[in-house]
């Protein structure tokens, strides 16, 4: 009798357009080729992301509306399916995923994969900062077998600042598929938006909420526009769309600031832009900054709380500047534009392959793991 293939199950609120979900699809669908068995357990289905999950992937829809109601579906897939490990992603899951296995009563390992520094969440607002959420949280932490962070910042912070201890804690960066993003950076820009392949602009990709801060960045672009010929283009949708318009239209800058919506291929834009700007409060491991690197795509990016500047090495691959400085954001973006010996963020996009990315998990979540052989690609 043969012995079942190790089996692990990815847990998510659901696919929406977020860099953490669209990380974990890619992670699934990674630790799939090595013959594991992998499922991607969901809330519900609801996200773009749906079309991005591996064939070698099983989806597993809870059909429930808001996280709460997932607990009984959760407990029945543990109780049935027996996955030798349950790995949660996002503050809420991971507090479901925590309650599920403390009733289950099943020998599932519990694993975090933490995707955001927590407690500069909690001081920005981005994450649900009351005495009782917080501790609910720490109480999640204290049950999970093991936690990666996806930078070494996001660890230290749980280390630090919640007492976390070391030997519960790993970090692994987000992984970059730079084939799939050089191919689909090729495809043209939506028609209506054709214009920007000859009209010069800056760019930024993120959630529009608060904790991105594109607010600021709105600011510090109509304070240098009569200074150069470009338009701003920030993509992605949320919560903010509403205030950021307003804030747009005060300014007077509606024909130069733009904000097409979330697309399912930011990299189409990122291959154009002459500039990338993150203006984020925090980060755990900026996934678009990840991709920008793979496009070539020149970089500013706030010095936050997170792995920014691990990504980066400290300004190696793209300027840093503080928080909350419109001054030196402003000199930033234009140094960059006219910098004529930027360097190849490509170089460093190399350094996330994603096969290896998939090798560090599967050895961190399976201690007893032994990589099957490469297999031979048919001529």
């Amino acid at each position: 009798m043969t012995n079942p293939l190790p089996h692990i199950a990815l847990f998510l609120p659901n696919l929406d357009g977020g860099g953490a979900e669209r990380a974990v699809v890619a992670l699934a669908g990674q630790m799939a080729s090595f013959d594991i068995r992998v499922e991607l357990v969901v809330a519900n289905t609801g996200g773009p992301y749906l079309g991005e999950i591996d064939r070698a992937v099983r989806l597993i829809d809870l059909k429930a509306t808001r996280m709460r109601a997932t607990i009984p579906g959760l407990i029945r897939y543990v109780r049935r399916e027996q996955p030798d490990v349950l790995a949660s992603a996002l503050d809420h899951s991971s507090m479901v995923a925590a309650i599920t296995l403390c009733t289950a009563m099943r020998p599932t390992r519990f694993v975090i994969l933490q995707r955001s520094c927590v407690t500069a969440c909690w001081a920005t607002g981005a994450s649900n900062g009351a005495w009782l959420s917080q501790a609910l949280y720490r109480w999640t932490y204290q049950r999970a077998h093991l936690i990666i962070g996806n930078s070494l910042a996001v660890t230290s912070d749980l280390h630090d600042n919640l007492g976390v201890r070391w030997d519960r804690l790993a970090f692994i960066h987000n992984s970059i598929d730079a084939t799939t993003i050089h191919h689909k950076a090729t495809e043209p820009l939506p028609s209506n938006w054709n214009r920007l392949t000859i009209t010069p602009f800056i760019l930024a990709v993120g959630t529009l909420e608060p904790v991105k801060d594109f607010e600021t960045l709105i600011r510090v672009f109509s304070v240098i526009s009569d200074r150069i010929p470009h338009d701003l283009v920030i993509l992605g949708e949320g919560s903010e769309r509403h205030r950021l318009t307003d804030v747009i239209v005060k300014l007077g800058m509606p024909h130069r600031i733009h904000l097409p919506g979330f697309d399912l291929n930011p990299f189409r834009w990122m291959k154009h832009a002459r500039v990338m700007v993150s203006s984020s409060l925090t980060e755990g491991c900026p996934n678009v900054l990840q991709q920008a690197l793979a496009c070539g795509t020149p970089i500013v990016a706030t010095d936050c709380p997170g792995g920014t500047a691990e990504i980066l090495e400290d300004g190696k691959w793209g300027r840093l500047v503080p928080v909350g400085d419109p001054q030196a954001m402003a000199d930033a973006i234009i140094k960059t534009l006219e910098d004529k010996h930027l360097p190849n963020g490509r170089v460093r996009a190399a350094d996330f392959d994603p096969r290896k990315n998939a090798l560090e998990y599967l050895r961190l979540l399976l201690p007893d793991f032994v990589p099957p052989p490469m297999k031979r690609t048919a001529l």
